[in-house]
């Protein structure tokens, strides 16, 4: 015999990828202290593997003039590609979350800016990741937390967290 009990937890704790925090204009509308940080990865380019920019080991911004983009939820890294290349991307699909994205990609001519972070726990046949030539463009994910959180478990998960992104060096 099994049974369960269910114990309220009122925990106010979100993981959100933000606008790059690292932009000053971006600022305003977070406040962060000196010892937080959060944990950043460049944007990259998923690209089918049958392109000719698959066998480049990375691509310019302007080389996705005429490219028909998927786009995520957040789609400021894509703006910021043509922003870069000085195009405005021909977007074809808004599938949503990232891995539909991704999969929008392997299933047709498409390509997808997305967080680095991704290539380490999303892959699908015939897609390849590229890094973008130039300044990385910033991937950054945020914890929003009550700022007088006073639950022992956010406030160890906080600290977790912390401490995992100052050890994998994810300080910029």
């Amino acid at each position: 015999m099994s049974f369960s009990q269910q114990v309220p937890i009122n925990a106010y704790i979100a993981a959100a990828r933000s606008p790059p925090l690292s932009e000053s204009a971006n600022k305003k509308f977070f406040q962060t202290k000196p010892t937080q940080r959060s944990a950043f990865s460049a944007m990259l380019l998923s690209i089918s593997s049958d392109s000719p920019l698959a066998a480049q080991e990375s691509i310019s911004p302007h080389q996705l003039r005429n490219a028909r983009f998927a786009v995520p939820e957040q789609e400021f890294g894509t703006q910021d590609v043509g922003r870069r290349g000085r195009f405005s991307p021909q977007v074809e699909l808004r599938p949503g979350p990232l891995v539909a994205v991704v999969a929008s990609v392997s299933l047709g001519n498409r390509v997808a800016i997305v967080p680095g972070s991704l290539c380490a726990c999303v892959t699908l046949p015939g897609v390849v990741y590229r890094p973008l030539s130039g300044k990385p463009i910033p991937s950054e994910i945020a914890l929003l937390y009550r700022r007088h959180e006073r639950s022992c478990a956010v406030r160890a998960f906080l600290q977790y967290a912390r401490t995992e992104v100052a050890c994998t060096g994810n300080d910029q």
